[in-house]
């Protein structure tokens, strides 16, 4: 059951962080399979020609973290967005993220009006593969991990 809760909860944060980048006017993929599994979030910021990749969780630092780092193979920028509740625990890992080059995104759900803040601006990673770039930008351009416009 726990895992079903989590699931869901981190669904909510998935949620809130698309709508937050649609009203952006930037494309939002979820679901994107890459390299044997699933990036959460990708976003496509046409005005920057930018590709970021969003892994969103309850808990987990160390999961997340591990998946944003090879999310950099194929985008320009890796976050990690967790629950703002879940921040505290930050300053564990920001060694880590700054090596990388990940950022963090905390977001405060709330049934209306969910805030989301930037906490870590993720850097231009220097593990992005173009033949690994390339094989994102296919997939997303399928079209089939495009989320509906609001």
């Amino acid at each position: 059951m726990g895992n079903l809760k989590n699931r869901l909860s981190e669904n909510l944060l998935i949620d809130a962080l698309s709508e937050y980048y649609k009203k952006r006017n930037m494309e939002v993929y979820l679901e994107v399979p890459f390299l044997s599994r699933f990036i959460d979030i990708i976003i496509t910021d046409k005005s920057k020609k930018e590709i970021f990749a969003i892994e969103a969780k309850i808990s987990w630092w160390d999961k997340v973290i591990d998946q944003a780092k090879l999310t950099l193979l194929g985008v320009d920028k890796a976050y990690i967005a967790m629950p703002a509740s879940r921040m505290k625990l930050l300053n564990r890992y920001e060694n880590i993220l700054s090596n990388y080059g990940i950022g963090v995104i905390s977001i405060e759900c709330s049934a209306t009006n969910p805030k989301i803040e930037i906490v870590i601006p993720a850097s231009k990673s220097t593990y992005k593969s173009i033949h690994r770039e390339n094989e994102l930008i296919k997939i997303i351009e399928d079209g089939i991990y495009l989320c509906p416009k609001i």
